[in-house]
């Protein structure tokens, strides 16, 4: 397997479902196709600790509301249930017997592990590492006026393509 460079590293804990390519997983495109409006949505409503905790409050309060629904347990109970299974701990002291209430289980039991939780790692992981490789502010700006200098020197406009100084110069 090819050796990721910090950068990309930094890039994929930062956003973790965004930033994860296709390409990167060895995936096709067919698969799971995102452009890149779906990327931005998905970096906004998980771009904050704040936001990823209110979607798991929301999930284990629905769960649990759900479960109360279908087993016919009170709400408390419920919700106890639904902490317990989201954090895939499961003391058996409460468990689905109908169907829905297996549904609600089995879509809890997925989504907590596989999607919330790692988006709380990495968003916390964020915040601890450091990118020993990325630019301040003022080094960005004095690259981009060592860039604006090398082209001026080189006769190139912004887009690339020669002053019209600098073809006179070469025509003649």
């Amino acid at each position: 397997m090819q050796e990721r460079s910090r950068v990309q590293t930094h890039r994929l804990l930062a956003g973790w479902p965004v930033a994860l390519k296709s390409s990167e997983l060895g995936l096709s495109s067919a698969i799971f196709p995102m452009n890149s409006r779906t990327k931005k949505a998905l970096s906004r409503a998980t771009n904050s600790f704040a936001k990823i905790i209110s979607y798991y409050l929301v999930i284990l309060g629905a769960s649990g509301l759900l479960f109360s629904y279908f087993e016919d347990k009170p709400v408390l109970e419920s919700i106890w249930w639904a902490c317990v299974t989201g954090l895939t701990i499961g003391y058996g002291d409460i468990y689905p017997t109908t169907v829905g209430g297996k549904f609600v289980a089995v879509f809890l039991m997925h989504v907590v592990p596989l999607v919330i939780i790692p988006l709380i790692v990495a968003r916390l992981l964020t915040h601890v590492i450091e990118d020993q490789h990325q630019f301040t502010h003022d080094e960005q700006e004095e690259m981009r006026n060592d860039i604006k200098q090398i082209k001026a020197a080189l006769g190139l406009d912004g887009k690339g393509s020669p002053t019209a100084d600098h073809q006179k110069d070469s025509t003649e």
